[in-house]
C-alpha cells in the first residue's frame, strides 16, 4: 500500500479525538501523513479574511487540542485552520488539495443516548459529493468495539479504494 493521507475535520469532540486517534494508529502501521482541518464558520455578509483573532478562537483551540491527541502517535500530522461560509464544500476543496485517501468525519452522538445517532448536513453533503472513501462514525472506546477491528475495517476499506 503506497503512502496514505487521511482528512479529519476536527471540532474538539470526543467524536473528533477518537477518529483522529485511529487515522494516526493507521498512518503510522502503513505511512503517510494526517491532515486535521479545523475550520471556522464566518456569516456570508463577513469577508473571509482579515477577520478579528477572536474569530479563530474555538478553531485554535481544536488544533491545540488534536495536537496534544496526536502527539506520540508517530504519525506525521499537519494541522491547518480554514475561514468558510460553508462546511461541507471546504472539507471536499481541502481533500482534493491535499489528495486525501479517505475523510474521516466524525458523527456526534446525541445528548441523550437513547436518542438516536443523526447526519447532520455537512455529513450528508461530504459523503454524497467527496471523491475517496468517507469513513464516518462514533467508535466508543468499550468492549463491544474493540479497537484492532475498527483499525481492520479502515484497513479493508482503504485497500478497497485503491
Amino acid at each position: 500500500m503506497t503512502a496514505l493521507t487521511l482528512l479529519v475535520p476536527y471540532t474538539k469532540s470526543d467524536a473528533s479525538a477518537r477518529l483522529l486517534r485511529l487515522a494516526c494508529r493507521v498512518v503510522a502501521a502503513e505511512g503517510g501523513r494526517v491532515v486535521v482541518l479545523a475550520l471556522t464558520q464566518v456569516h456570508r455578509a463577513l469577508p473571509l479574511e482579515g477577520l478579528p483573532a477572536y474569530f479563530d478562537e474555538k478553531s485554535w483551540y481544536a488544533l491545540c487540542d488534536a495536537e496534544k491527541v496526536a502527539r506520540g502517535s508517530g504519525a506525521e500530522v499537519e494541522l491547518t485552520l480554514h475561514h468558510t461560509y460553508h462546511k461541507a464544500k471546504t472539507i471536499i476543496r481541502e481533500s482534493h488539495i491535499v489528495g486525501a485517501d479517505a475523510i474521516l468525519l466524525p458523527v456526534e452522538r446525541p445528548r441523550y443516548a437513547w436518542l438516536p445517532t443523526w447526519w447532520d448536513g455537512t455529513q450528508r453533503f461530504v459523503t454524497k459529493h467527496a471523491t475517496c472513501p468517507v469513513i464516518t462514525g462514533y467508535f466508543s472506546p468499550g468492549p463491544a468495539q474493540p479497537t484492532w477491528n475498527v483499525l481492520s475495517e479502515v484497513e479493508r476499506i482503504l485497500d478497497h479504494a485503491s
